[in-house]
Parts: structure tokens; sequence; C-alpha cells
């Protein structure tokens, strides 16, 4: 005879089996991905024609781990790539233990993964900041293809009184200051894919993963990149002092005037007005100089 499902009489009940059946499959999976016994699978799951109870909760528990752990591979691969892929996969598992998903949507899933990096003890000292930073790079990647975009300047707009032209920088450009060479694991140019539909199995997401390359080390030294997209494509590079300067300018937002003012303060050596008209040449070439259709207070 077959046992029936406890019956679920108030909201209260029904709150508490979601509980204990998240619990029990968001519990790290042992190795060959079995999910680890317990005597409350069979308070809560009836078996089936051809499963146990057990069973039947290991293949949540599967798809569960395998549809986060997939996800985040497709976030953060150079990560990977500088961590090793036994060392990854083990971090993944220590964040999702710490961080696990809490929305519908898997986007922001591992917006948390360079400030726990940075506290991750499991992980050997001389690889931490590296590693936090090249993830704040890839999450600057998606910040990037998913920002928002002005209306660009263009030629015919600098025809206006520079005090009456308000410009400011791209919202989907990301500037980002860096300690080390984690810049170097990036090509110039990457297409960015879309995330792959939430119903992809672990065998489809492991027949597109990237290859893997050997681990690499980074040097120290500050610089400070620019990630922005053009074209559906993402591009990383490292920007001049000139370049920093007139980006945080940009941010701030104002006149034209008062943007090649804030720009110019900044340096002991007066800037001429050469570098100035090729820096920002360069930004307007790049598209990263939008409109700013505000009103001035």
């Amino acid at each position: 005879m077959k046992r029936k499902s406890p019956a679920i009489k108030s909201t209260r009940a029904l709150k508490d089996l979601q509980k204990t059946f998240f619990a029990l499959i968001s519990r790290p999976l042992k190795p060959g991905h079995r999910m680890i016994p317990s005597p409350l699978s069979e308070r809560i799951i009836a078996p089936s024609a051809k499963l146990s109870p057990h069973e039947r909760l290991e293949l949540y528990a599967q798809q569960y781990w395998w549809r986060l752990t997939d996800s985040l591979r497709e976030d953060f691969p150079k990560l990977q790539t500088y961590l090793g892929e036994k060392r990854f996969d083990a971090l993944l598992v220590r964040y999702l233990k710490r961080n696990p998903s809490c929305s519908y949507s898997l986007r922001h899933l591992g917006l948390r993964m360079p400030q726990f990096i940075l506290k991750d003890r499991a992980l050997p000292l001389a690889k931490r900041n590296g590693a936090s930073q090249i993830a704040k790079i890839e999450l600057a990647q998606q910040a990037a293809f998913d920002g928002a975009s002005l209306k660009p300047l263009r030629i015919e707009d600098l025809s206006a009184k520079p005090e009456r032209l308000r410009v400011t920088l791209q919202p989907y450009v990301q500037i980002l200051p860096l300690s080390s060479s984690a810049d170097s694991l990036f090509e110039d140019a990457q297409e960015i894919p879309f995330r792959t539909a939430a119903s992809n199995v672990r065998k489809q997401a492991k027949a597109a993963s990237p290859k893997r390359s050997a681990p690499r080390s980074l040097r120290r030294g500050a610089r400070t990149i620019a990630i922005y997209r053009q074209h559906r494509r993402i591009y990383v590079c490292r920007l001049t002092p000139v370049e920093v300067v007139l980006a945080g300018a940009l941010r701030e937002g104002g006149n034209l005037t008062q943007i090649v003012s804030k720009t110019a303060q900044v340096f002991q050596k007066p800037l001429s007005p050469d570098e100035i008209r090729e820096t920002f040449g360069r930004f307007a070439f790049r598209g990263w100089i939008g409109i700013d259709s505000r009103k001035s207070e």
C-alpha cells in the first residue's frame, strides 16, 4: 500500500513544509552528485512507482545545484581559468552555502563574489586579491552589457554654446581601479552571449562551456580600466591619468565648459588644449559621452 503524504491543513504548515524541502535540497551534494540522506525525506515525500522519497528529492537537489553552479560558471569564466577547475568548483559550493539564491532571477547571483573571495580562508592568500579583482571585472562586463544608454554626443552637437551643452559619461561605461594585472586575462574585445535558458540541464551547459587553460599568476601594479560595450561586444582597456580624470568629471556631469575645466585643474602641470581635445575625441569616438538632458539647477 502506498503511504500518503502528510496533509497540509494551514498556511503555517505549508511554509514549514517548504522550508524543510529547501533545507534538504540546498545542502551541498556528496561526491558523485548524490544528495545527503535524511529521515525527513520520507516524512514529506511519498514514494513513486520507481523511486524512493530520497531518490525523488535527489533529483531536485541535483537540478538546484547544477543550475546555480552552471549559472556562476557562465558569469565567471576567467575566474575559473585563474583558479583552476577544482579550486573554482569548491569556491562555488562555499559561496552558495553563504549566499543561496533568493530571487526568481539568477542575474544577480554572483554579485557578492568579489567580497566573498577576499574573506574566503579556503583560498590561498596569494590568490585572493587577484581572484577578487577578476570577479569584479566580470561583473562589470555584465553591467556594461546591460547598462542604459543615452543619446551619444555627435559632431553637430558641438555647434551649441559650450556652457549650454550638458554631457555625461554613458551609464554603461564601467570605470574600475585595480591593484594588479587582472585585466591581462581579458581579450581586447569579446562577444557576450545571452544567458542560457533556465530549463537547460547540466549536460547541455557542460557541452557549451569554454576550454579551460592553466591558472595564471598576476603582477602587482595600480591601474584603472574601463569596461564598455560597442556593437554587441564588450571591451576592456586601460586608461591614462588624463582619461581617468576626464571620466570622473563626466560621471559627475555638467556643461562642456565645466567638464574641460575640471579635467585641466587636477594636474599640477596645466594640460594643453591638444591633450584635452585628443582625450575628449577618443571618448567621443568610443561612444562614451552622452547628452545629459537634465536641466541645470
